[in-house]
């Protein structure tokens, strides 16, 4: 071959061919059928009516070194933690314990790749059951889960989502040590937003903490954008000292205060006494 050639693609495209001869694709094509058996039971979230483009970004900020202390105590990485943290997320905005999202990973794991040009990003599909437990036991699970989907994701994701009838509409990324971001103190709104998905919600790292970003297209709104990123700062902060996941409180302030005023009801009555007379007529 021409020396120009960028080898890294030839032999990915070789190795992404041979490998569905290997006994290894089975077992792959296995785990995701397992995996996906239950995709008839999830929810998804539903498009606004005042749908408009546009990313919503929102630092986490003095919060590293008790995430990290976390991650070590419960032997996970940070990345499957913030994975955890976007499903459970995700699952209380639809209603649903059991979310279908995608997430990616580099992709660039032979030797041969590390000095080709071009993007090598694999798409991994999953079903995460967010159903209430211990939190060590979820982000036990969750790790897991993420790490077998990685270690079968020889399966590609473009057969998948012909078996499963799959699609990329919502997507998650960590970027790990990788983008540097500058970011304030306070939410940051802007009007454009990365086309590659209807709601990708992306992770970066910051000194201290973490800036959480949500970039939607027009089926979503820049409000329920702004929701998300607020309730997932709130589920990150209290998810390594809670016991069990229903002691996250992830509705924002602003929120509590708007849901508690369709409580206020009160209205004065003519009458200081009200008899209540059954279908025969008597007083109950």
């Amino acid at each position: 071959l021409d020396d120009e050639i960028d080898l890294g693609f030839v032999y990915a495209s070789r190795d992404s061919f041979e490998v569905q001869y290997d006994n290894k694709y089975e077992s792959a094509q296995k785990f995701f059928q397992d995996n996906f058996a239950d995709i008839d039971k999830v929810q998804y979230l539903l498009r606004d009516v005042d749908g408009k483009i546009g990313s919503v970004g929102l630092p986490i900020r003095g919060i590293r070194e008790n995430v990290e202390s976390f991650t070590k105590k419960n032997n996970i990485t940070v990345s499957n933690l913030l994975n955890a943290v976007f499903a459970y997320t995700y699952s209380r905005f639809i209603g649903c314990d059991k979310v279908y999202y995608n997430f990616t990973e580099h992709g660039r794991h032979e030797d041969y790749l590390q000095d080709a040009w071009g993007m090598f990003i694999r798409t991994i599909p999953v079903i995460v059951d967010c159903e209430n437990r211990s939190v060590t036991d979820y982000v036990d699970y969750t790790s897991d889960l993420i790490l077998k989907s990685m270690t079968n994701s020889i399966y590609p994701f473009r057969l998948l989502a012909k078996e499963f009838n799959l699609n990329n509409n919502v997507l998650f990324e960590y970027n790990h040590d990788l983008n540097e971001f500058e970011i304030g103190d306070e939410i940051v709104f802007r009007d454009d937003a990365d086309g590659v998905s209807d709601f990708l919600c992306v992770v970066n790292d910051l000194e201290d903490g973490f800036v959480v970003s949500v970039s939607h297209l027009d089926k979503f709104s820049q409000n329920t954008a702004k929701q998300f990123v607020e309730s997932y700062k709130l589920i990150l902060e209290q998810i390594i000292s809670v016991d069990k996941l229903e002691e996250i409180n992830y509705t924002a302030n602003e929120d509590i205060v708007i849901l508690d005023s369709y409580n206020q009801t009160e209205h004065d009555l003519d009458y200081e006494d009200i008899v209540i007379v059954d279908t025969e007529g008597k007083k109950v």
